[in-house]
């Protein structure tokens, strides 16, 4: 009961802590702003009327990103709480087994979801023909 509201407690503390510095950076889009000649970055009214689903696009881009994000969150919490399992466990077999599970299931787990958000950017790059952010 006492691990499960310490991984609780990091669990959140972890939520509320990733989602800042995302919020912190403008990942090009001041730069883009001020190619297209914008007013606003958040304008969907000048979003270039040539390509239809432009702003469409760049918005579940951006969601993608984020589930993914938060999704490599969790596993990295799955890890930590893994770890700590196998620190806490005294020497006991059992409770060593089942946090190399644990510690194998999340790693795994994270390696597809890094995959994923690869795979997703490679192909949204080619579908758009945009190049990689920095690039």
């Amino acid at each position: 009961m006492k691990t499960k509201k310490i991984i609780s407690a990091l669990f959140i503390l972890f939520t509320i802590f990733s989602f800042s510095p995302v919020l912190a950076d403008s990942y090009g889009l001041n730069e883009t702003v001020g190619q297209g000649n914008l007013s606003s970055a958040f304008n969907k009214d000048q979003v270039d009327t040539r390509k239809p689903g432009g702003f469409l696009a760049y918005k579940s881009g951006q969601l993608i990103g984020s589930l993914l994000s938060f999704i490599g969150v969790v596993f990295m919490v799955l890890i930590i709480a893994a770890g700590f399992k196998w620190m806490t466990s005294g020497g006991n077999q059992t409770k060593v087994d089942k946090a190399k599970d644990l510690l194998i299931a999340a790693v795994i787990g994270l390696v597809i979801v890094l995959s994923a958000y690869a795979i997703t950017a490679f192909i949204g790059r080619e579908i758009t023909n945009t190049a990689p952010l920095g690039g």
